[in-house]
């Protein structure tokens, strides 16, 4: 779970006034994506169409969980 944790702080990272978790601007503090990429890792995913819910933050955050696992 460090692992996990401080791979989610690494990506997410400023550039200029903008923030980017991974390959995906944030529009605000990269928390969706970091909760996203949490769920994936906790949950073992392998697949992109694994990665589905109502925020498109949240669904980014596992996208990029899954493809770089």
């Amino acid at each position: 779970m460090k692992k996990v944790l401080f791979a989610a702080f690494i990506l997410c990272t400023p550039i200029a006034n903008a923030q980017t978790f991974g390959s995906y601007e944030c529009t605000q503090d990269c928390s969706g994506h970091i909760a996203g990429y949490k769920w994936a890792a906790s949950h073992g995913l392998t697949e992109d169409y694994q990665c589905t819910g109502r925020s498109q933050s949240f669904i980014e955050g596992c996208l990029e969980y899954v493809r770089e696992h």
